[in-house]
């Protein structure tokens, strides 16, 4: 008996918890969908942060530079895991012959850290597949190290 009480009140605690956690969610509005083919607002705030127009710009950055001293550490950080990511993912596809969406790299890892700049799976009409290698990811490294 008192097992069953037990029970209906840890699911009556749980019921109120998703309740709380869906008004907290809801609570700053509705937000618009994107529009088809449009930029991720994650992304586009990374690409102005460092002045480009393209993830395939984006790649090219040295974030070492001093120009982007004011970032902060986690934004460099983020674009540095993403080149990281994008390199091995192209050269996995290029080492298996096959589409770099088809690489077990790109959606155990890349996939993720796509998120990251607000790219995901559902974003109908923009999707970025990296094409190339960052060719500065070896000086940050070593930017970094002095």
């Amino acid at each position: 008996m008192e097992l069953k009480t037990a029970l209906a009140q840890a699911k009556k605690a749980l019921e109120q918890k998703k309740a709380e956690r869906l008004a907290a969610t809801q609570k700053g509005g509705a937000q618009p969908a994107p529009k088809k083919g449009a930029m991720p607002e994650a992304m586009t705030k990374s690409l102005r942060n460092f002045g480009v127009t393209s993830m395939d710009e984006l790649l090219k950055v040295n974030t070492a530079e001093k120009k982007y001293g004011y970032l902060p550490k986690e934004e460099i950080e983020k674009v540095k895991a993403l080149k990281e990511a994008a390199d091995v993912a192209v050269l996995c596809a290029k080492i298996f012959k096959k589409d770099v969406k088809q690489t077990k790299y790109f959606k155990d890892e890349l996939q993720f850290t796509l998120k990251a700049f607000g790219i995901t799976a559902g974003n109908e009409g923009f999707e970025w597949i990296p094409t190339m290698v960052a060719d500065s990811y070896i000086d940050e490294f070593n930017l970094s190290l002095s």
